[in-house]
């Protein structure tokens, strides 16, 4: 029999949160916008809460399944088993891309003559862990460590502002090459990283105890991280500049080698690598239980017995899927997005919506029909 796995609404919610920070605040996003990213955030946001609402409303139309479930009521056994696969393949891939993407950080920051290998198989193993241990373990993880988390935010930013380091003329001319750039900074890149990967948590709503309050939280989580990251993005724009943040590798990272508060407090990159840290090790750890979730579903047998050779796929293809870190991102943006991200974030929900939408609407009006009769 099935292990039933639970987590409160507010752990949903503080996953939430760690999730959709977690590689935003590490890479530069919505450069193309210039000195107006932030505003691409507010907008993506707004997207954001449709998305996450289009979520809610496949578990809600399937009576609580997980998406691959949702796939087999909407699409047919066969169609449904294929999908699957698909999305296994997919969060096995784009937990790996998490991964590289805080073991570069991790390599530029505090350990640069440490082996990259290293490092992402140490990161690996600890997420591997964690999800061994099951969902409920990551949520009380998130939620023991974001109090901290949040509190050295705010730190940085009041020891930016200490410093002189905001700068706000930064985010003038306003809309200053009109409202374009910031559209296509928009979409597709910002509504499908970070907004877009919440269709993770289509696996999470039916795990959510409290099922009265799982709208509401899921449109404050997306609202509130749609926030924080706007305000990380204003905060880099502030303190580099637009160009100087577009150019940067890790805009967040430099941010914080501007603060200097009389000689004395300086170098704060390890605070900034463990502020970044647990959203990191969520991210992938939803990511890497999505796709055992789905092994499970694909040969009935249970995730944990996965564990850990999924992990080692997860650590080599971390390895191995870019030569280096300009190439990575190179990818993440002319690729993924477009060809990945946009069909498996938004086309097949969006088509399984639809069909879940008219197989309701037809039960509905048969049922009518045989009560007249």
């Amino acid at each position: 029999m099935k292990e039933r796995e639970n987590i409160t609404i507010w752990q949903f919610l503080i996953l939430m949160l760690n999730f959709e920070i977690g590689s935003a605040v590490v890479v530069g996003i919505g450069t193309e916008a210039k000195q107006d990213a932030w505003i691409a955030c507010l907008a993506a946001t707004g997207l954001g809460m449709l998305l996450i609402s289009l979520y809610y409303k496949l578990s809600q139309l399937s009576d609580r399944k997980h998406l691959y479930g949702i796939f087999g009521l909407a699409f047919g056994k066969w169609a449904g088993l294929a999908l699957s696969f698909l999305y296994t393949v997919y969060f096995i891939y784009i937990a790996a891309r998490v991964t590289r993407d805080f073991s570069e950080l991790i390599n530029t920051a505090i350990l640069p003559y440490t082996p990259m290998e290293v490092i992402i198989f140490t990161l690996t193993f600890l997420v591997a862990y964690m999800v061994y241990k099951g969902i409920e373990v990551t949520g009380r993880t998130a939620e023991v460590f974001s109090p901290t988390v949040f509190i050295f935010i705010f730190a940085i930013i009041m020891m930016l502002w200490a410093s002189k380091g905001i700068h706000f003329n930064s985010f003038r001319p306003v809309l200053g090459d009109g409202p374009m750039p910031v559209l296509r900074a928009v979409f597709p890149g910002l509504l499908t990283f970070p907004f877009g990967e919440l269709v993770t948590f289509s696996m999470v709503l039916p795990l959510v105890s409290d099922v009265k309050q799982i709208k509401k939280y899921s449109l404050i989580g997306v609202g509130i991280s749609g926030m924080l990251v706007t305000l990380a993005v204003a905060v880099q724009i502030a303190a580099l500049g637009s160009e100087t943040r577009g150019r940067a590798s890790f805009p967040l990272l430099g941010t914080a080698k501007n603060i200097s508060i009389g000689e004395f407090v300086e170098r704060v990159d390890a605070l900034i690598v463990f502020v970044m840290m647990l959203g990191i090790i969520v991210k992938s750890g939803i990511f890497l239980f999505c796709a055992l979730q789905g092994i499970e579903h694909l040969t009935s047998r249970p995730y944990r017995q996965f564990v850990f050779p999924v992990s080692m796929i997860v650590g080599m293809s971390a390895v191995l899927v870019s030569y280096n870190y300009a190439e990575h991102l190179q990818e993440g943006v002319e690729f993924v997005t477009r060809y990945v991200h946009v069909p498996l974030q938004i086309g097949i929900p969006g088509l399984a919506l639809l069909v879940l939408w008219i197989k309701q609407r037809k039960e509905g009006g048969g049922r009518a029909a045989a009560s007249k009769t």
